[in-house]
Formats: C-alpha cells, structure tokens, sequence
C-alpha cells in the first residue's frame, strides 16, 4: 500500500504524541502504583492512609512536575513547544527533562521507515502499536527495574491480532508464547534452586512471551542469544553488576524484525 504526504504527515503526528504519551505513562504509572500499593499495606495492618491519589496515565491534566502547574494545549505539542520554550516550564523556569523529546523523537524514527517497506494498513497499524509498546517497555524497564503486566498483556493482544489471519502463524504464536515464558521460568528457577539467586525476573519471562507470540516459537532462541550478546557488550563499556534486561530483549525484537523484512 502506498501512502500519500498527508497520510504521511498525520502518521509522524500521530507517532510524536504516542511518544509524548509514553513519557507520561512512564512518570505517572510508578507513581498510581506505588501510592495503591500503600493504600493496600495500610488497609491490612488497619491504619489510616492520607496521602492524596496521584492521577492515573488516562485521567488528570498534565503538569509540571517541578510546581505542578497544569499545561495548555500549546504546551503540550510534541517537540515544538519544547524547543519554543527552550527546554524549561515556561511558569517556574525550571528544566524539562530532555527524555520527553527524545521519547517523542524515538517513537518517530522507530515506527516511520515502516511506511517504506509493502504492507496492509492493518498491519502497519498493529506492528506501529509493537513498536511503541516495545519502546515503552524498554525506557520502563530501565528507569524503575521493572515491567508492568499491563505492557507485557498489550504486547501479547497486538501480536496474537497480528498473526491472526494466518492459522499456521498462531499456532507457532502460541507455542511462542509457552516457550518465551517457561524457558526463562525454568532458568529463574534453576538458579533460585541452585544458587538461590534471582538472576532474571518474572516480568522479563512475560516479554519474552509476547515477543513470542510476535515472532512465533522458532525466534525464542535468537532472541534470547541476541539479548544476551548486546547485554555482554552494554556490560563491557559500562560494568554494572546488574542492570535490566528488558531493554536488551526489545532491542533484540527490533532487531529480529528488520533482519526478517530485508
């Protein structure tokens, strides 16, 4: 399918506020959580809670985190109003922090070559949605140590719609699934039995699933081998003893798909 300038233009449009989207999601949902899980340790032990409910990622105006001052539409447009405003909140001067723009940005140049290459709108819908969930995953996963349910659910609906039309490719979607999750449970556990150490968490087990049902069952060991070398270099030139793997996992997602389409 081919697709015109204006197609084009409110495609990247649509992207840059996915992106914008994302960097609230990924500020505010560490936040809705904690003060629920809270709530809940409260309400257990029987004491009072008096702390005032963060605004979920769907409700609420958006804000400033630095005074709170709730933003305009205008300040609000994905990547103009941070240059226009020279990357500081335009009430108490203070720095934005530049992850908004790069988000933005990233969102934009990860899904926009996908127009070049031949596919349905459909498609070009659901792997755009991928793409975006997997850069969620990836910036979450890096920032807080952990990955929502809610991400990992979202990454398996899109691919399971994705391969849908194509029973052979959800058949191998489902084994993907099963494989993409039990083969890091069974690792985890294996540790925790032998060395009782938590090497990889449940959360990494769960994208590996919906990784899984994207690419089907054969991808699980490339995936997982391609990880684990972009995590031996990420070691290499940083050194830190535990960092997420996530981030290498979607990388290598990214990766697998590109290798697949050229």
């Amino acid at each position: 399918m081919q697709y015109d300038i204006t197609f084009t233009f409110f495609y990247s449009l649509t992207l840059l506020c996915i992106g914008s989207f994302i960097s609230a999601f990924i500020h505010r949902w560490p936040l809705f959580c904690e003060y629920h899980w809270k709530k809940e340790a409260h309400d257990i032990v029987g004491l009072s809670f008096d702390e005032d409910q963060p605004p979920s990622f769907i409700s609420g105006r958006s804000q400033c985190p630095k005074c709170h001052t709730q933003l305009s539409i205008l300040e609000l447009i994905p990547i103009v109003s941070y240059l226009i405003q020279l990357g500081k909140c335009r009430h108490c001067k203070k720095p934005i922090s530049l992850s908004y723009l790069v988000t933005e940005i990233a969102a934009l140049l990860l899904c926009l070559p996908l127009l070049f290459f031949k596919m349905s709108l459909f498609e070009l819908i659901l792997i755009s949605s991928i793409f975006c969930c997997l850069l969620t995953i990836t910036i979450f996963d890096y920032k807080h140590q952990w990955i929502p349910d809610e991400l990992n659910g979202l990454l398996i609906i899109l691919s399971l719609v994705l391969v849908l039309p194509n029973e052979v490719q959800t058949i191998s979607s489902v084994y993907g699934i099963l494989f993409g999750y039990g083969g890091i449970y069974l690792i985890r556990l294996f540790f925790l039995q032998i060395r009782k150490v938590e090497v990889i968490g449940l959360g990494d087990a769960k994208l590996l699933a919906g990784i899984g049902a994207w690419f089907g069952a054969f991808s699980i060991s490339y995936i997982v081998f391609m990880a684990s070398l972009f995590g031996i270099v990420a070691y290499i030139f940083h050194r830190q003893r535990q960092s997420a793997f996530g981030p290498y996992l979607c990388l290598s997602a990214y990766t697998f798909f590109w290798y697949q389409i050229l």
